[in-house]
């Protein structure tokens, strides 16, 4: 970073504490690193930010950011929030009929899998692994539902103010 580039200060008419390697030019409202300060700076360093001490950045998500135009309620992004929903949803109902109806089918009695495995499948065919496999089923089916009722979107900001 050259000692000689100036940026903007975010309040005009301050200045910083004497020792800190910055100086304000009272006529432009501008920072000048002096070499000092550049000299113990790392290669890959963007450089310091040079506000004073008494400005605040300015917060992205603070409220006036929101309403001046911050995209968090853009059609995009409700949009998107609504199909993950409807994509979520559809899965937790299947995968959870699934569950909830596969372990009393033939499909899980006939297993062709695990005809290598005589001792797992004696385990799954007990009715008690049969009834919770069924239970986790009907909780996914609960939870999809669950997650449908209590959808709710917020509100845009009101900007006819």
């Amino acid at each position: 970073m050259d000692p000689t580039q100036t940026r903007k200060a975010a309040a005009p008419g301050t200045s910083s504490p004497g020792g800190t390697g910055t100086g304000e030019d009272a006529q432009t409202g501008t920072y000048r690193l002096n070499s000092s300060l550049t000299d113990s700076l790392p290669p890959d360093a963007g450089g310091p930010t040079l506000l004073p001490p008494n400005v605040v950045p300015p917060n992205p998500a603070s409220p006036e950011n929101v309403e001046s135009g911050g995209n968090k309620n853009s059609r995009a992004s409700v949009w998107a929030h609504r199909l993950s929903l409807v994509v979520y949803v559809v899965f937790c109902v299947e995968v959870g009929m699934l569950l909830a109806i596969l372990p009393w089918t033939r499909v899980w009695t006939e297993n062709s899998l695990l005809i290598g495995f005589p001792v797992l499948k004696q385990f799954l065919l007990q009715n008690f692994v049969r009834g919770i496999v069924t239970g986790i089923g009907l909780l996914d089916v609960w939870l999809g539902i669950w997650e449908a009722v209590h959808y709710r979107e917020n509100k845009p900001a009101d900007k006819t103010a």
